[in-house]
């Protein structure tokens, strides 16, 4: 027997190295079991295929398109911690390539500005908003709201493309000074020429804390729908995914992680805002 084999014999007699070998391979049983374990279990994890815009149009962000297309990848990474599931996300340049994308079913869903209007809804699925865009009402600061539409008529500014869609007639006694420049609107309310403007959430928000801070406050939730939703296309898988965003997102805004991710790329939760 040579040098080597006689080594082996003399290892494999020895009780102690005996128990240390089974030591050994029990625990690499249970790595093995554990690895397994978590293979399967990222397996059951549900996957969504998502796309975004990177340009958001048909809304007014002032600027702040790279904070909102921040703000929506860790909104869809809190969602997916939140419901167990998993997105992929990449950005499209074109809201035109981002419905194509959805259309042609290589995707499951898309964010977006699009507009839940009666036609669209036809075709698609729309979550709630997670991000409200839509026009809000803007008062000088020493002008409290309450019995604001019970006295008399109000002058309200408004930008010419908004006129149509307010629909502010049958909430009260309102005349309209339509402006092709909404901002000499905000000079004009500063100056009493008239009561109120109708100005769109992000731009609200960075005129009143800006500029006209302390002289202007926004005085309302938006009046309007706009916003940033899930869009899915319908169908049975399409329900499901809008199902859980939504659900996913009530629970992020309970708990306080949705205004802190708001905070984090300095945008504005128009829900939040004093109305008072």
């Amino acid at each position: 027997m040579d040098k080597m084999n006689r080594s082996f014999v003399v290892f494999f007699s020895s009780s102690k190295n005996i128990a240390a070998l089974a030591s050994l391979a029990a625990v690499v049983a249970v790595l093995l079991l554990l690895f397994r374990w978590c293979g399967r279990e990222g397996e059951e994890l549900s996957l969504y295929h998502i796309s975004q815009e990177s340009v958001w149009s048909g809304v007014s962000l002032m600027g702040k398109e790279r904070s909102v297309s921040a703000f929506s990848g860790d909104l869809l990474k809190a969602l997916a911690e939140q419901q167990k599931v998993r997105f992929r996300v990449n950005m499209v340049p074109s809201r035109r390539e981002l419905l194509a994308l959805l259309e042609e079913q290589e995707v499951d869903g898309v964010l977006t500005a699009l507009e839940p209007s009666f036609a669209n809804k036809q075709k698609y699925l729309f979550s709630d908003p997670y991000l409200r865009l839509g026009d809000v009402l803007i008062l000088r600061s020493s002008l409290p709201l309450r019995g604001f539409n019970e006295q008399a008529t109000k002058l309200i500014g408004v930008h010419v493309s908004d006129l149509p869609i307010l629909g502010l007639e049958s909430q009260g006694n309102f005349e309209f000074r339509v402006y092709d420049n909404i901002l000499n609107a905000l000079t004009d309310l500063e100056q009493s020429k008239i009561d109120g403007a109708i100005f769109a959430a992000m731009p609200a928000y960075i005129y009143t804390r800006g500029f006209y801070d302390r002289q202007l406050k926004i005085a309302t939730t938006p009046l309007t729908q706009e916003g940033l939703r899930l869009v899915t296309l319908k169908g049975h898988r399409g329900e499901k995914i809008v199902q859980l965003f939504n659900d996913g997102l009530k629970s992020i805004q309970a708990n306080g992680t949705y205004d802190r991710m708001i905070d984090q790329w300095g945008l504005v939760n128009p829900e939040r805002l004093d109305t008072q």
